[in-house]
């Protein structure tokens, strides 16, 4: 059995079941892939996958990636890692991406030249497993501060009136907000969450449930992942919540050496 420990791992691929995990580290062009059985604490040996994006989360079999052609599945399942399907082209370039057990949603915009920046913007969402294409809009970005997209297609969004100095807070399960400082629009799957950062403390205002985490004052990332009914909030300082949906409350605090 190989250390755990000693593997690096900057992200982190969870399994929808919940039994198995992904350690994925960069190098070069591709990712190396480490499959961790969370009940036996086996490590599997590294394989190859070619990408530059991979996203957090997988049915336990398929890996969504995405690479200079597109958006590839890749079934890890084989002794060799092969692309079974793929999405877009190389004239559609992937802005962002977030993924659910039962959802896939992908802004991109379309080129369709090499090496161009022009184009316009798109939505586009797939119903999982069966990777059936269900929605393709046109999407305005245009005077946008920030945004967080979710699996089911929503955007989270953030706007700068510049004649009060306040931004405008617009998204998935809570009603339009205006704050005095430059929020951070955070999403996970089906999840999103607004982060404001403060002179005494940082907040995550969960949108679901009308949630808040409380922080000291952070000045690193701070990410939130959900796996069914539980949303993981951390900060990179090392501090940690795990925060039961259905209940409304947190049910683990941590302080981890990261």
């Amino acid at each position: 059995m190989q250390t755990i420990s000693r593997q690096p791992a900057p992200l982190l691929v969870v399994a929808d079941h919940g039994a198995n995990v992904l350690l994925v580290a960069r190098s070069g062009s591709s990712c190396d892939v480490h499959g961790l059985d969370l009940s036996t604490r086996r490590l599997r040996p590294p394989v190859a996958v070619r990408a530059h994006h991979v996203l957090p989360s997988y049915d336990g079999a398929l890996l969504t990636v995405v690479d200079d052609d597109g958006i590839a599945f890749v079934d890890l399942t084989a002794d060799v890692p092969r692309v079974t399907w793929r999405e877009l082209d190389p004239g559609i370039a992937v802005l962002d991406i977030a993924r659910s057990p039962t959802s896939l949603a992908a802004l991109v915009r379309i080129t369709r030249r090499p090496g161009s920046d022009a184009g316009h913007a798109e939505m586009w969402r797939w119903d999982l497993p069966a990777l059936m294409l269900r929605m393709r809009r046109p999407v305005d970005l245009d005077g946008l501060d920030g945004l967080a997209l979710l699996a089911s297609a929503a955007l989270m969004t953030t706007t700068h009136d510049k004649h009060t100095d306040t931004y405008r807070v617009k998204g998935h399960g809570a009603a339009v907000r205006t704050v005095a400082t430059k929020p951070t629009v955070l999403a996970g799957g089906e999840t999103s969450a607004l982060r404001i950062d403060g002179p005494t403390n940082t907040t995550v205002d969960i949108a679901d449930g009308n949630l808040r985490v409380v922080f000291p004052p952070a000045v690193g990332a701070i990410g939130i992942r959900r796996h069914a009914d539980a949303l993981t909030v951390w900060e990179e300082n090392g501090r940690l919540v795990v925060v039961d949906l259905t209940r409304r409350q947190a049910v683990t605090r941590l302080r981890t050496c990261l």
